[in-house]
């Protein structure tokens, strides 16, 4: 469906960086509950760097505990979605963040 979107995965943060480092990134999904670094801390260090500040970033988390999705919306992600991911949702919110930037 989405022919030009290229997806890149890291399952912990250093990678997640480099990735971010080496590829030219314009949307993150970036999961809450990853070991070594949580996801907010991980959307304060990209929003300290002037190279990734103001990449979107979409949480995802299998949490529906709504202290956290509020925090995340007020720490500046674009949106929380929750897992199982539907795919509907996810597309939905990609064209709703592509839109709005």
């Amino acid at each position: 469906q989405y022919e030009n979107i290229e997806l890149h995965t890291a399952g912990e943060f250093k990678k997640g960086f480099e990735v971010l480092n080496s590829q030219s990134i314009e949307l993150i999904l970036l999961d809450i509950h990853l070991p070594g670094m949580d996801g907010f801390e991980i959307f304060e260090e990209l929003s300290k760097n002037d190279k990734f500040k103001d990449i979107p970033v979409i949480a995802l988390s299998a949490g529906v505990i709504q202290s956290e999705i509020d925090k995340a919306l007020n720490m500046g992600f674009r949106s929380y979605l929750v897992k199982p991911l539907e795919f509907s949702k996810l597309s939905k919110t990609i064209n709703e963040t592509f839109a709005s930037i």
